[in-house]
């Protein structure tokens, strides 16, 4: 989602009419998600828990945070320590029940939602599970690896007789490291064509016509065909 926020699966329609007013989404989508979610065998429970111990970053919440002050009887993540490596205000004023001894330590965070957000801890993005910064990353690198296409046209042993008369008459060595698309756009036939308007529907239906004189005979009814072989 564009939010980057952990949204309830039992009522997405609503989050997208009151967060994502640009959308239109469809009315049954509430219904077409938990069917997908039955089928897919997935268990999944809103709101979420917030892990107490660093997790791998979780693809799709915003990017980890880092330096922030992880309580070390909540849990939770508060605002990052200054320069000179201070509490910060958030820390000192927060409160935790049954404690009087705030202690800390100092990770990246993420968090679930944007409304009162709740910063719980992450590994380092140095971590060997979390090289890749996302999915989309990975799959950008995976494409970018592939070889390179080439334009070169390639034509079997075989030649038919189309081929062969290409070959006799030298037109395959005088459009070599020609660019299919240029010799496309040469022999297209445009509808608005000066010289040979709605020539493709002449042809057609003279074809058409031929073929209901032939009969039924398979062969020449194929011969001249409307359709490709």
């Amino acid at each position: 989602m564009q939010c980057q926020s952990c949204i309830d699966h039992q009522d997405v329609l609503f989050h997208l009419k009151t967060r994502h007013k640009d959308m239109m989404p469809l009315t049954d989508v509430n219904d077409r998600i938990s069917q997908a979610l039955e089928t897919s065998g997935y268990s999944i429970v809103y709101p979420p828990t917030v892990p107490t111990e660093p997790v791998p970053p979780i693809f799709g919440l915003p990017h980890p945070r880092p330096n922030y002050m992880i309580c070390h009887h909540c849990h939770r993540g508060f605002a990052r320590v200054d320069v000179n490596g201070r509490r910060s205000d958030s820390f000192r004023k927060h409160k935790c029940p049954g404690t009087s001894q705030k202690t800390h330590s100092i990770s990246s965070v993420q968090t679930f939602g944007h409304v009162n957000p709740v910063w719980f801890p992450v590994l380092e993005p140095t971590n060997e599970a979390v090289q890749c910064n996302s999915l989309w990353e990975a799959y950008k690198g995976h494409m970018a690896s592939r070889p390179q296409e080439s334009n070169k046209v390639s034509l079997p042993d075989n030649y038919r007789v189309l081929h062969q008369f290409l070959q006799k008459n030298a037109w395959i060595e005088h459009l070599e490291g020609t660019s299919p698309e240029t010799i496309l756009d040469l022999i297209h036939l445009r509808r608005n064509d000066p010289l040979l308007p709605k020539l493709a529907m002449h042809i057609s239906a003279f074809l058409s016509y031929y073929q209901v004189k032939l009969g039924n005979d398979y062969y020449l009814r194929r011969l001249i065909g409307t359709r490709p072989w």
